[in-house]
């Protein structure tokens, strides 16, 4: 009987520490399980990256850019002319277009919209009269734009551009002791690279664009008068002269 009370004492005693060390146990395996979860979670949150393909969107950009133009052309008289100093070029427009994502990083897109170049030709003969020329133009233009994601949102999109473009042309010839100006048609094609172009992910649905700089091929053919034509070909370096700012919504 004394060994059935002793043996009684001793579960009494032993039980409290069993269950303490089960539920110390248990809610030390479920912290574990719970912190396992959230670092899954976590994990699989920084890895997932922002799924891109087959994402369509409509875009709209406005770009107020001055750069220095270095021209290759006839000199009117049957033979070429190359500055010696750059041309001062200044040059606005707007364009609304769409994109869409062929792969995760990889769009191409279409715009039309309307483009002014301002040159600045010289100064008139009394010194301080400054001549311009004007060309306006609408303008088609395909694109093709890499991907690069900085952060979640944040990317850099190298960007390449071509534009064909048609319009008028009007240049200053003189203002003393008369104004003087030619009016005339235009064609351009240029082929722009974007070095430096940005897109903020506001949102999943819409986003903004940045472009400072980077480098363009102008071909342009001129016909300021009956029966003349003029074709020019300029490289323009345009690096922190200007920004082309865009809106972007997707769908």
């Amino acid at each position: 009987m004394k060994k059935v009370l002793s043996l009684l004492c001793i579960l009494m005693l032993c039980l409290p520490a069993v269950a303490q060390k089960k539920t110390a146990s248990k809610s030390s395996a479920k912290k574990s399980t719970t912190t396992a979860t959230y670092s899954g979670g976590s994990s699989r949150s920084s890895s997932t990256s922002i799924k891109q393909k087959g994402k369509f969107g409509i875009t709209a950009d406005i770009n107020v850019n001055t750069g220095n133009t270095l021209t290759i052309g006839p000199d009117g008289t049957g033979g070429t002319v190359t500055t010696d100093t750059p041309n001062r070029v200044t040059s606005w427009g707007f364009n609304l277009g769409a994109v869409y994502f062929v792969t995760e990083k990889l769009e191409l897109g279409l715009g039309l919209g309307y483009n002014n170049q301002r040159t600045f030709l010289g100064l008139d003969t009394d010194g301080a009269t400054k001549l311009y020329q004007n060309i306006g133009f609408f303008n088609i233009t395909p694109a093709i734009g890499y991907h690069i994601p900085l952060c979640n949102w944040l990317h850099y999109v190298p960007k390449l551009e071509l534009g064909f473009g048609f319009g008028s042309v009007v240049t200053d010839l003189t203002f003393i002791p008369q104004t003087t100006r030619q009016t005339g048609s235009s064609f351009q094609f240029y082929a722009d690279l974007s070095l430096l172009n940005f897109e903020v992910l506001a949102h999943k649905h819409f986003s903004l664009t940045l472009d400072v700089g980077g480098l363009t091929f102008v071909t342009q053919t001129l016909k300021p008068a009956p029966n003349t034509s003029r074709t020019t070909n300029s490289f323009n370096m345009n690096l922190l002269n200007g920004a082309l700012v865009g809106f972007r919504y997707y769908f």
